[in-house]
C-alpha cells in the first residue's frame, strides 16, 4: 500500500472512532438514569409515635391515596404505622396501608385520637375500639389483664368499666373478661367482691351470691382456710349452709382433720 493511502486509512480509522465514540457517548447521555425507570419519590413529614419524621415515599402510594378519595395532607396526620411505615409500594406494602388509612378517613375518626391507641392495635381494632366508645385512655386500664380489643368493647358494653376491670384484676388475679361480665352481671361491684375472703375466687363469690349467701356467713366459713390450713371453697360453703353445719363445727373438724395430720407425719 502507497504510503498516501495508509496515510488515508489511518484517518479515516480516527474518524470513524471519534465518531462512534460521539455515538456512543450521545446514547449514554440520553439514556434513562436507573433510578428514573423506577416510580418517582417524594419525601415528606409524617408523626411517628408522637415526632415529626422525614419519610421517602413513592409518588404512586400518594397517587393512591388520592385514587381512593382521601386527601393526601389529612393521610399524613395518621401515624407512619397506619401507612405501614411507608414501606415499598407493593401487594405487601402500601397498597394495604392506603385502604386502611381510608377506612379510617371514611369514618371520620381523628388522627389525633387514632395515634392515641398503642402501637400493637391495627387498625380494624382501632375502629372497634373507637366505635365501641373504648377511648385510648381507657385501653390501658382494661389492657393490664392482657384484654384485646374485642374483650373490651365487650366490656365497655357489658357496662364494665375500665376503672371496675381493673379492680376486679387487683382483687381476683385469675379473672379473666367473661368472669368480670359475669360479677357485673352478678351484681357484684369490686367493691362488694373486696368484702369477701381472700381464699374465696371470682367463681366462688359468684356462686355464693347467687345462692343469697352474704358475706359474713361466708367468711366465717372461709376463715377456716386459714386457720386450719382447709381449702374450702363457695360450693362446699353452699352446701354446708344449706345442711346447717355450723361455721363452729367445721373448724372444730378442720382442727381435729389437721391434729390426726401432725400425729400421722411424726
Amino acid at each position: 500500500m502507497m504510503l498516501t493511502n495508509k496515510i488515508r486509512a489511518v484517518a479515516v480509522a480516527g474518524l470513524i472512532g471519534l465518531l462512534g465514540g460521539c455515538a456512543r457517548e450521545e446514547i449514554k447521555d440520553v439514556r434513562p438514569k436507573e433510578t428514573e425507570k423506577n416510580t418517582p419519590l417524594k419525601t415528606l413529614e409524617c408523626v411517628r409515635d408522637g415526632k415529626r419524621e422525614t419519610f421517602t415515599v413513592e409518588q404512586t402510594y400518594l397517587d393512591d391515596l388520592t385514587r381512593r378519595g382521601v386527601p393526601v395532607e389529612t393521610a399524613l396526620k395518621y401515624d407512619a404505622r397506619f401507612h405501614d411505615n411507608f414501606r415499598f409500594y407493593g401487594p405487601y406494602g402500601g397498597r394495604n396501608a392506603t385502604e386502611g388509612i381510608k377506612m379510617l378517613y371514611e369514618r371520620n375518626i381523628d388522627p389525633d385520637i387514632v395515634n392515641k391507641y398503642v402501637r400493637w392495635f391495627g387498625v380494624e381494632d382501632v375502629i372497634a375500639l373507637y366505635q365501641g366508645n373504648v377511648m385510648p385512655e381507657a385501653v390501658e386500664a382494661y389492657r393490664g389483664f392482657g384484654a384485646d380489643a374485642k374483650d373490651m368493647v365487650w366490656l365497655r358494653k357489658k357496662g364494665v368499666t375500665p376503672e371496675a376491670a381493673k379492680e376486679y384484676h387487683e382483687r381476683f388475679r385469675n379473672a379473666n373478661t367473661t368472669t368480670m361480665g359475669n360479677l357485673h352481671d352478678a351484681g357484684i361491684s369490686p367493691a362488694k367482691a373486696k368484702e369477701f375472703h381472700r381464699t374465696l375466687n371470682e367463681e366462688d363469690v359468684i356462686v355464693l351470691t347467687k345462692a343469697g349467701i352474704s358475706t359474713e356467713q361466708a367468711n366465717a366459713y372461709a376463715q377456716v382456710n386459714t386457720t386450719c390450713n382447709a381449702d374450702i371453697n363457695g360450693d362446699e360453703i353452699l352446701y354446708l349452709v344449706q345442711n346447717k353445719i355450723s361455721p363452729e363445727a367445721v373448724e372444730k373438724r378442720a382442727k381435729e382433720l389437721l391434729l390426726d395430720k401432725i400425729i400421722r407425719s411424726k
